[in-house]
């Protein structure tokens, strides 16, 4: 029988940091929720990309955005611009 669980981002099981970002996971019911928090001129391709030794992000993330904008570039062309309160779903090649 599953148990119900709660956490808070105020303690993070593992926190990463990156140029112009941060990145905090949380285990949750077998499951890992990550919260990022990019600064202004936070851009995969620079701050990233240069890292991860890939052109794209080749991650999926279902995500919801509390505050500010994102705008996205897919491997295929299409644009995405994310808000405040936008859920969106990146497959990968982002």
């Amino acid at each position: 029988m599953a148990v119900s669980e709660r956490r808070n981002f105020d303690h993070p099981d593992e926190t990463r940091t990156f140029p112009h970002s941060r990145v905090d996971f949380l285990k949750v019911a077998g499951e890992v929720v990550r919260r990022f928090t990019l600064q202004p001129g936070w851009r995969w391709s620079q701050d990233v990309g240069r890292i991860a030794s890939t052109e794209w992000c080749e991650s999926q993330h279902f995500q919801y955005q509390l505050s500010g904008h994102l705008h996205v570039l897919m491997a295929d062309g299409a644009e995405l611009e994310l808000g405040s309160g936008d859920v969106s779903f990146l497959p990968k090649g982002h």
